[in-house]
């Protein structure tokens, strides 16, 4: 077998655990949920950061709940998520987001922005788990380690309104945001898998009949067809380019540098 007691992969020059978006004790499991970044990006090409906020608020709240209604495979676990109520919430289509808005990923106002959304994202999960824990109650013996708790989410978030609220009341999970690679869950809604960059502009897909058609990123599809340059035939190159805009001929400069591809990027800004 390829897994071992600790249930890690083995293979030659491979070598590695379960996915660990999220560092977990003993008999703890994972309450992950996304947020579709790109949804908030308005007409006006401006960012609805009361919309992210307000909604992050929310799914906070949804995934508290689904802690007491889920099933669990073993009571161990049941146990440790309603004691502790680790909840991951996170981001998806960041790179769309970027690409939307013309913000280049590896660039300084990407790193910005991208910390501006796990920013809002995490002051909203830290003011409802507040509320939960002020209306239902603190995980279990938070007091035990609370200004160690408040010392950390402190470093996360200078809401004023939010601290407050944590040093009143406590806080009802002990984790609250994730980013998580959403693989699956961003392909079912059509978006950039977590905060990863887009990987290729243009795909080739192999249809059950035999034939292959092109998924283009719907972004760029959807701003520039009715472009002279975005032709079938600029498709076609940018597939065989590996779905990089990268040494091709013909696209408007402003294009190429904000419709970047992880290939195109340093692996440490990636």
């Amino acid at each position: 077998s390829v897994f071992d007691e600790s249930h890690t992969f083995r293979l030659p020059h491979i070598f590695t655990g379960n996915c660990g978006e999220q560092p977990l004790t003993g008999y703890s499991c994972c309450n992950l949920s996304a947020i579709n970044v790109h949804k908030f990006v308005k007409e006006d090409g401006e960012m609805n950061w009361d919309g992210l906020y307000e909604t992050s608020y929310e799914v906070m709240e949804l995934m508290d709940n689904i802690i007491d209604n889920m099933e669990f495979p073993e009571e161990r676990f049941k146990e440790n998520a309603q004691k502790y109520r680790h909840v991951g919430i996170g981001p998806m289509g960041l790179a769309d987001a970027m690409f939307a808005l013309d913000i280049k990923y590896d660039s300084l106002k990407g790193k910005q922005f991208a910390g501006k959304v796990m920013e809002t994202i995490t002051t909203a999960c830290l003011h409802k788990s507040a509320e939960l824990a002020r209306d239902k109650g603190k995980f279990f013996e938070y007091d035990q380690i609370k200004d160690d708790v408040e010392e950390i989410v402190f470093s996360y978030t200078d809401n004023e309104e939010v601290r407050d609220l944590i040093k009143t009341h406590g806080l009802r999970n002990i984790q609250h945001t994730t980013c998580a690679p959403t693989g699956t869950t961003a392909l079912s809604c059509d978006t950039s898998y977590g905060i990863e960059p887009c990987f290729g502009l243009v795909f080739q897909k192999n249809l059950i009949s035999g034939d292959t058609m092109f998924m283009v990123n719907p972004i760029f599809k959807d701003r520039f067809e009715d472009e002279d340059w975005y032709t079938d035939d600029l498709i076609n190159k940018i597939f065989k380019n590996g779905g990089t805009l990268k040494g091709l001929r013909g696209i408007p400069k402003e294009v190429r540098e904000v419709f970047v591809t992880a290939h195109d990027i340093k692996p440490k800004d990636r």
